[in-house]
């Protein structure tokens, strides 16, 4: 008799643990969605063109039209970088990752 309470609660544990493990499908991409590897390369492409933002490295990764931006550089580099990916067509939303650094001191040269 235990033997056989065990096996069941043994099933119904699988049962619920795999039950649990399954998540909701993900609804279809929509064409623009579709399209996340060509618009993370648009946006790299316009950080690399403009004459500040290119000056450091700026991660970009894209989730369905959502950018996400990385790296570290001063804050108004941040700022460029978010407004150049925001004015790029297809972008639906913008996540800030990027950390802040001082821009670099310029040093006297040495004697």
């Amino acid at each position: 008799m235990r033997k056989g309470i065990g096996r069941i609660l043994g099933w119904i544990a699988a049962i619920l643990c795999s039950a649990g493990c399954v998540s909701e499908p993900l609804p279809p991409l929509t064409a623009a969605e579709s399209g996340d590897s060509e618009l993370a390369a648009a946006v790299r492409e316009r950080l690399a063109s403009d004459p500040e933002t290119r000056k450091y490295v700026v991660g970009v990764s894209v989730f369905r039209g959502n950018v996400t931006l990385s790296g570290a550089a001063p804050l108004e580099i941040r700022a460029r970088a978010i407004g150049i990916a925001r004015n790029t067509p297809g972008v639906r939303a913008i996540e800030d990752r990027m950390t802040d650094r001082a821009p670099a001191a310029v040093m006297p040269p040495t004697r």
